[in-house]
């Protein structure tokens, strides 16, 4: 069965908790097994271990890696799959547009003012 969870807000909490962002009920879950969170120095997704909780990822026991597309997380009895989406920019050409009329108004206005000045 696939399921999909939206990591929406940080720290997103893993664990057995009914707090926990995403709920696990498998075994060898803790309460609060794993949390994503923002690396402070390259701004990138990471997931850590809390505690000594068990956490691989791509088979390997880490306490903090790096999240990349693809990459398979393994939580107590639970596998997890990781697919970050492109990061969009939102569309701005109302706003942009308007600057622009905003821009034009100042400039007519000032050569108004240059002109009444002469």
């Amino acid at each position: 069965m696939t399921q999909v969870a939206v990591c929406a807000d940080l720290p997103f909490v893993i664990g057995r908790d009914p707090a926990a962002q995403l709920q696990l009920t498998a075994p060898g879950v803790w309460d609060n097994h794993a949390r994503v969170v923002r690396d402070d120095n390259s701004g990138k997704l990471v997931i850590e271990a809390v505690g000594e909780a068990l956490l691989l990822v791509n088979g390997e026991r880490v306490e903090r890696a790096f999240l990349l597309p693809g990459s398979q997380i393994q939580i107590g009895g639970t596998a997890l799959g990781v697919s970050l989406a492109p990061v969009g920019q939102k569309n701005l050409r109302v706003a942009e547009a308007l600057v622009w009329i905003l821009v034009l108004l100042v400039l007519l206005f000032e050569a108004g003012l240059v002109a009444a000045l002469r």
